[in-house]
């Protein structure tokens, strides 16, 4: 048996069906119900890889039209698991010592996310302290009023991320 590579638009459970007939195909002619159950597989892996390649075309469609969330909702649809990264199992402190409970985790995710976002910066102070704030051409401050926040936040579309405001 040639082992072809898979379809990249196949589900994981297309792909499970295939192997489930794979296993049984030498195993098919010993009794009825072995070529029933072959049988019922044989529909089912066609059947499911129909459907796994219409939303392979309604993404592709879906990308030539610019539609973002079009995408996003038929990738979920597809539940491709296997070939997702990992999710992260084990954690580490700074220390390097292995964390098991679950509350340690997300207390060291939470460390390495405010180091990561808010690293402490060796600033002169006095530096700030020299800086004009909030000032345009002379002595004019700069205010927003709330009525342009609310005209901004009129003028996006919805569904849509802002590209430029």
């Amino acid at each position: 048996m040639s082992n072809k590579p898979a379809k990249e638009w196949l589900s994981s459970d297309t792909l499970k069906l295939v192997e489930e007939r794979r296993n049984l195909k030498p195993k098919r002619r010993k009794n009825t119900e072995n070529r029933r159950h072959y049988n019922y597989l044989c529909r089912e892996i066609k059947r499911q890889s129909g459907k796994d390649r219409n939303i392979c075309e309604e993404i592709e469609t879906a990308h030539m039209q610019t539609k973002t969330k079009v995408i996003y909702d038929s990738v979920r649809k597809m539940k491709i698991t296997e070939k997702q990264a990992p999710s992260v199992r084990v954690v580490k402190d700074k220390d390097g010592v292995v964390l098991v409970n679950q509350e340690q985790i997300k207390k060291r995710w939470g460390e390495h996310f405010q180091s990561l976002y808010n690293p402490h910066t060796m600033t002169d102070s006095a530096v700030f302290d020299d800086l004009s704030i909030g000032q345009r051409c002379g002595d004019e401050t700069a205010t927003i009023m709330r009525k342009e926040i609310e005209e901004a936040v009129n003028r996006l579309k919805k569904s849509k991320a802002p590209h430029r405001v």
